[in-house]
């Protein structure tokens, strides 16, 4: 009788689950369709309090309903000749950073509080984040510390007689995977990243100066002194233009607002921001680069150092210089290292015993010297698979960075 008992129970629990889910799911979906305008939804979504991945899922779930609002478009000068998927993401950007917005200043009436409220971080990187529907919100909504832009150089189109105010202007570091296709007037670093970035830690810190021994809070409503990793991946050939259109023309409003984690060159430590700036792919790793001219003193003269080239996870002896804050490697590549291969792993249907073994040698020393560690191009197989390699990943490797594509399916394991 216990067992039917036991029984009985779960499969109560199962179905109220699923009704309660059921119900919220319906709820959300009818939202537009009641409202009469897209700022009448706005205010109920407000009024619900929906934040993190019920926000996103929201605006996915009512993404038909919400584009149908041309009024909205030419009251808040919406290009109605960009893809739905473009349009989507700039209402949800006008929904956080414009509407409702109150002249005083205060936590509640902040970004992250429609975005980040009661949602947890978790050590999950956002790969290939700027392919999503959101991105960086996205990731931020479920709680992802870490993502990444892919940049390459696109030189400007500029009348003959423009006077430029400095040769970065003449730049623009345009997001995505490959050269072909890029939409650097709509998906650029600053448009997708560095802007969105800087809107959100100026809401929380409202450019609060008076209390110089503060610290700024970061982008998580709940957890202010999370910091969150931001990975720019150099694809152009030319890494030291990149740096410098990176450094002057995106980084810098937010260094000057104190919001980035930067190497404390006189006093040899680091100091933990709300960003913390990784430089992957064909990135510098020369401080005669890094540090622009001055290797004392540091790119801005101020005895900091904002950028951290990652190192290689199964190579530090050779690409770890001592000033890196991260280091990542393929999945395929440790899995050589160890005499093994991706194949039979798959067969397997999880990591043995032997390769935990052997890539946990890797992950450790990196740990002695003191780096997060990120493991990429898992391949992706059938769900239980991929859920038991990032399961072994946290619990069995202490990966310090789940490296996923799928980040509300990763958000369940935390």
């Amino acid at each position: 009788w216990v067992l039917i008992l036991v029984g009985y129970l779960s499969l109560v629990y199962t179905i109220l689950t699923l009704t309660i889910w059921s119900n919220e799911e319906t709820m959300y979906s009818n939202i537009a369709t009641r409202c009469s305008s897209l700022n009448d939804a706005f205010d109920e979504v407000s009024s619900m309090g929906l934040t993190g991945e019920n926000l996103i899922t929201y605006f996915q779930n009512n993404s038909k309903s919400i584009l149908s609002d041309k009024m909205f478009y030419q009251e808040h000068q919406v290009n109605e000749k960009v893809n739905d998927s473009t349009k989507l993401y700039e209402i949800l950007r006008y929904y956080l950073f414009n509407s409702s917005v109150s002249n005083n200043c205060s936590l509640e009436n902040s970004i992250p509080a429609k975005l980040t409220k009661n949602v947890k971080p978790i050590p999950v990187h956002s790969h290939n984040d700027y392919w999503r529907d959101f991105p960086l919100f996205e990731g931020l909504a479920v709680g992802a510390t870490s993502t990444e832009a892919d940049v390459w150089i696109i030189k400007n189109k500029l009348p003959k007689d423009t006077d430029l105010v400095n040769e970065w202007d003449a730049y623009t570091l345009a997001v995505g995977h490959s050269k072909h296709g890029l939409k650097p007037e709509i998906d650029n670093l600053e448009s997708l990243y560095t802007g969105p970035l800087l809107e959100l830690l100026d809401s929380v810190n409202c450019n609060d100066t008076s209390d110089k021994n503060s610290e700024p809070r970061g982008v998580f409503y709940d957890y202010p002194n999370t910091t969150v990793f931001l990975h720019i991946d150099f694809k152009s050939k030319d890494s030291k233009l990149v740096y410098d259109i990176l450094m002057n023309k995106y980084l810098q409003p937010l260094i000057q607002k104190d919001y980035v984690t930067y190497y404390d060159m006189e006093n040899s430590e680091i100091k933990w921001k709300p960003v913390t700036v990784v430089l992957t792919g064909a990135s510098p790793n020369s401080l005669s680069i890094i540090d622009g001219n001055d290797l004392e003193k540091g790119y801005f003269h101020d005895n900091k150092r904002y950028g951290f080239p990652e190192s290689v996870l199964d190579d530090l002896d050779s690409t770890d210089n001592g000033f890196s804050l991260a280091t990542s490697t393929s999945f395929s590549k440790l899995l050589k290292d160890c005499k093994s291969s991706v194949s039979k792993v798959k067969t397997q249907g999880k990591l043995s015993d032997d390769q935990i073994s052997c890539i946990k040698r890797f992950v450790d020393d990196a740990h002695g010297k003191n780096l997060k560690t990120r493991i990429w191009d898992v391949p992706e197989g059938p769900d239980t698979f991929t859920k038991e390699v990032w399961t072994q990943e946290i619990h069995q490797l202490g990966i310090d960075l789940l490296n996923v594509d799928d980040l509300f399916e990763a958000s369940k394991l935390f």
